[in-house]
């Protein structure tokens, strides 16, 4: 949306990772995912990440099945939320132009997220608080309603 501003008309964002540099050096800390350990107690560290940010609708065994995915990808699976926490959201933000829809799902980003409609001038901030991480899982109709609607406005 900001490189090709004349080509992207609307932008829809979700979960967005807007952190202050406390929040960025408590994550520089602790990192996102637990480190192995040899009386298994990360896989316990990890089960537990998995549900708090569940939310509605998603299964045990959905659960399972994102754990098993997220530790198969061993050291590489904390690239993606190293990523976020790393991201200059503060200062690229200001800089859509777009009509912004922002869909804030319970997930390790809420508190950060709320941050998100300040920055983008007009944004439109979208609550799904009874959905967590696994949203696009457990409610890909809901995500799809709210996108098109907004997409589809003149």
């Amino acid at each position: 949306g900001i490189l090709r501003a004349e080509q992207v008309r609307r932008v829809v964002l979700v979960s967005v990772p807007v952190f202050n540099a406390e929040e960025r050096e408590a994550f520089n800390g602790k990192g996102s995912q637990a480190l192995p350990a040899e009386d298994g107690a990360h896989l316990l560290s990890e089960w537990q990440r998995q549900l708090q940010a569940r939310g509605a609708g998603v299964t045990l065994e959905e659960c399972t099945a994102a754990l098993a995915e997220r530790l198969q990808s061993g050291a590489a699976g904390a690239w993606g939320t190293g990523a976020a926490y790393t991201y200059a959201a503060n200062e690229r933000l200001p800089l859509l132009r777009q009509p912004t829809l922002i869909l804030r799902p319970k997930d390790e980003f809420w508190e950060a997220g709320q941050r998100a409609r300040h920055l983008v001038r007009g944004a439109r901030l979208i609550d799904l608080a009874e959905h967590g991480s696994s949203v696009f899982a457990a409610a890909p109709d809901l995500i799809a309603r709210h996108a098109r609607e907004f997409l589809n406005a003149s």
